[in-house]
C-alpha cells in the first residue's frame, strides 16, 4: 500500500507555497546602525518628546528627563537639535 498525502493529513500545497516564497522579492537590507548612532537617535526622540510635552520649556524638559538644564542644552547641541 502506498501512503498518499491525504491519508497523512499533509498540506498538498507545499510546492505552490515554496514557489510563491521563492518569487517574493527580498526585503531591502536595513542600513546598519552603530550603537552610538542608535543611542543618539533615541536621545533625540526623547528630547523632542519632552520639549513637546513641556511647550518647548527647556528647564521643564530637563527636569522631566532627569538632567541638569545646562547638560540638556549641551546634549541638544551635540545631537544637532540646537
Amino acid at each position: 500500500m502506498t501512503l498518499v498525502p491525504a491519508l497523512l493529513d499533509l498540506d498538498t500545497r507545499l510546492p505552490e507555497l515554496a514557489a510563491a516564497i521563492a518569487a517574493t522579492p527580498p526585503l531591502p537590507d536595513a542600513v546598519p546602525v552603530t550603537l552610538n548612532e542608535a543611542v543618539a537617535q533615541r536621545q533625540r526622540e526623547m528630547i523632542r518628546q519632552a520639549l513637546a510635552a513641556t511647550a518647548n520649556n527647556w528647564a521643564m524638559a530637563a527636569r522631566q528627563l532627569g538632567l541638569d538644564a545646562s547638560n540638556l542644552h549641551k546634549l541638544a547641541r551635540r545631537l544637532g537639535l540646537k
